[in-house]
Formats: C-alpha cells, structure tokens, sequence
C-alpha cells in the first residue's frame, strides 16, 4: 500500500485552475466598477450641465421683454446654432478661441461650465423669441453640449 495514494486534498493543477478561476472574477469586477465609475462621472457631469442650462432660461423668463437677451448680431434663426465662443471670438473665460466663427449672442462661465445663448428674434411667430442656451464642460467629458430653448412672448 502506498501511503501518497491515501492521503485526500486538491492536486497542484486543481489550485491553479481555482486561482485562475478566482482571477479572472477579480478581473471581471475590476472593468464592471471601471465602468461604473466613469459613466457616474458622465451623468454628473451631464446633471450639472443640465442644472446651469435650466437655471439660466429662468433668469430670463423672470426678465421682462427690454432687459431679455437680445440677438446681438441678427442672425435669427440660422444663429440659434452658434455657440463656439463669445461675440469677442473668447470662451468665456476670457480665452482666445482659434477658428472661432460660431459666435453665441451672449455667454457666462460657471464652475468649469461654458453658457452660451443665443437669440432669434420674432420666431416662431411675431412678437415672440426663441432663446436657446447650450452648457458646455471645459473639460470637454461632454462630446455635445446640453441645449435648451425657451419661446418668450412679447406681450406678457
């Protein structure tokens, strides 16, 4: 009788499949939390975007009609889309933005937020506007901005 061939316990191959088992689920959790992590920090930062774009378009529906943002550069409805810098051709960081040719009708900066608005005047109809304001991250997580519009009506 061979006394090694009695003795009950995993081989040396058996270990390693379990460590190599054991491995790869590590490894697995490790990309599912990576992942996490980065899409949470995307919808931070789209909510954030989202709050200053909602916060602006109610400072100017609280405004009346004379002291609401005006299309500065009478674009109209083509100008709704700028929104590459300010009327200056900066961010509004005061950054010299090269190729700037899109420019929004006004712009403000809010922690690592860029505000851009713009204005079309008698859009849809007479005697209304479309203002329209996009949020853009500085750090860019963002591939597209948060855009909003809102129609104000002269008369009221």
């Amino acid at each position: 009788m061979n006394p090694l061939s009695e003795q009950k316990g995993f081989t040396l191959i058996e270990v390693l499949v379990a460590m190599v088992i054991l491995t790869i689920g590590i490894f697995a959790l490790y990309s599912m939390q990576i992942s996490s992590i980065t899409g949470n920090s995307h919808a931070s930062h789209l909510t954030i975007a989202a709050t200053w774009d909602v916060d602006q378009i109610e400072k100017f529906v609280g405004m009346d009609i004379d002291d609401s943002p005006k299309d500065i550069d009478n674009n109209g409805i083509a100008g709704l889309a700028n929104s590459d810098c300010c009327q200056n051709g900066n961010d509004p960081s005061g950054v010299n933005v090269p190729g700037c040719v899109a420019k929004a009708d006004g712009c403000g900066a809010r922690d690592g937020y860029f505000v851009y608005w713009n204005v079309a005047v008698n859009a849809p109809m007479t005697d209304t506007r479309i203002i329209q304001v996009s949020v853009r991250d500085r750090s860019q997580t963002l591939s597209t901005p948060v855009v909003f519009q809102y129609i104000k009506n002269e008369n009221i």
